[in-house]
């Protein structure tokens, strides 16, 4: 049994100096029968290897209701690469 994620991104932001960055997602997401609205950022530094000091975090707007399957409104995730570098495929 397999879930269908997709999603359409409704807002986005990108910032950085050098190197270093961030980027912020606004989505609606929609899994199965279900859909929520996220915040996503992800930051980290560019290097020739991928993406070293990589981290994503998700925080839930509106989880529609549906606490049992989802975090709770205004509460988040915080994601850290095990080894530190996202390395490029």
């Amino acid at each position: 049994d397999t879930e269908s994620t997709f999603g359409d991104a409704t807002a986005t932001f990108y910032s950085g100096i050098g190197n270093n960055f961030s980027a912020y997602v606004k989505h609606h997401a929609y899994i199965e029968d279900s859909s929520v609205i996220l915040l996503q950022a992800f930051s980290g530094t560019i290097t020739p290897e991928g993406i070293t000091n990589a981290q994503m975090a998700t925080i839930m707007v509106d989880n529609n209701g549906n606490s049992v399957d989802y975090i709770e409104n205004n509460q988040g995730r915080l994601f850290i690469d095990e080894d530190g570098t996202a390395e490029r495929q």
